[in-house]
């Protein structure tokens, strides 16, 4: 009965593993100790074989105090490592300032960003004001306000995201949406201003289109507006053709065809000359000219409903996609390459 296990040999065990703890000088000889005392095949787990022939009482007690022994010989382990790594800081070389930095690796700005980025900084040097707006209308900003009635098409299930139990919106929850387009900016900026105005604004619009290479259920829209007493078609040409010019290169050529907007008359569809081939036909264009954005006058309907005498003032607007301006632009054969994070394609764009 000389080997019978007992609380005495558990705590010679332990006084045995704390002082070859306190003599190891290395993380190496650590390890082993380790290993020796809390492994799975440790002297402790050795020991405690012998718990087979104690009674019921003695292995509650030998049991629950082995237990006990491993959770100080881990913290024993613990304090060491922490020590010797406060030795190992104290005792390490400084760093040398003389030394050149490591430099920072600074991601690429995404194509959409570098697009709207370039689209901007044109309006905003012709004196236009950026504006945000919120991916949230209601309503009656997004149709009614812009000459769309309430059996206008863009109006149904299928084509909108409709909103319900919208948390801090004073506004029917029924009656709110996801915007279908970023021309509801104009509300807020033609109420609580008076013209004359030069505005533009870029976000996300969401719409229920089928996803293929060319349409997803959100994309960005660009919209400009501008309100002053003697607007014409003549400026919103002018305009435009600086924007293309500045964009696609000083040769570009702009041309407008008749169209339809509810909240442009007249309104029309503004085609650039294809930059890439010239005018002379390519895949891209197929005819010489590449259709780019919307545009027209201000409807008068629009601006007597926001307070504005038509008869003084007039006013020209225009949006454009962002996707398509830069999928033309680069060649981007897939509107859904600009959200797949892969990185093969967005580093191969830059400013």
């Amino acid at each position: 009965m000389a080997d019978r296990l007992s609380l005495e040999k558990l705590e010679k065990l332990k006084k045995q593993a704390l002082g070859a703890v306190a003599r190891a000088h290395a993380r190496k000889a650590l390890d082993e100790l380790r290993v020796r005392y809390l492994g799975r095949k440790s002297e402790i787990n050795t020991l405690l074989r012998g718990l087979a022939e104690l009674s019921l009482e003695e292995k509650r007690e030998i049991g629950a105090r082995a237990n006990e022994i491993k959770q100080e010989l881990e913290a024993e382990f613990a304090a060491w490592e922490s020590a010797a790594l406060k030795r190992e800081l104290e005792q390490g070389d400084k760093p040398d300032l003389t030394l050149p930095g490591t430099p920072a690796h600074f991601g690429r700005r995404h194509p959409l960003n570098i697009v709207a980025g370039r689209i901007l900084k044109v309006f905003e040097g012709m004196g236009f004001k950026y504006v945000e707006g919120s991916e949230i209308e209601s309503d009656e900003n997004n149709f009614t306000m812009l000459n769309m009635p309430e059996d206008h098409p863009a109006r149904e299930m299928q084509d909108t995201f409709y909103l319900q139990n919208v948390e801090g919106r004073g506004e029917d929850a029924g009656k709110l949406l996801l915007r279908t387009h970023t021309t509801p900016v104009w509300i807020p900026v033609m109420k609580n201003a008076p013209p004359p105005y030069r505005v533009v604004s870029c976000g996300k619009v969401f719409r229920r289109d089928a996803i293929d290479a060319t349409h997803l259920p959100f994309f960005h829209q660009i919209d400009a507006f501008a309100v002053d007493e003697n607007c014409s078609m003549a400026d919103l040409k002018s305009t435009l053709e600086i924007w293309a010019r500045e964009l696609f290169g000083p040769q570009t050529q702009i041309r407008f065809r008749p169209s339809y907007f509810p909240f442009t008359e007249p309104s029309c569809e503004v085609e650039v000359r294809c930059f890439l081939c010239q005018g002379k036909t390519c895949s891209t264009c197929k005819n010489g000219w590449i259709e780019m954005l919307g545009a027209g006058m201000i409807h008068p309907a629009i601006l007597e409903r926001l307070g504005h005498d038509p008869k003084k003032w007039r006013g020209f607007a225009f949006g454009l996609g962002l996707e398509r301006v830069a999928m033309v632009a680069w060649g981007i054969p897939d509107i859904r390459l600009f959200y797949e994070n892969d990185l093969r394609f967005l580093e191969q764009f830059s400013l």
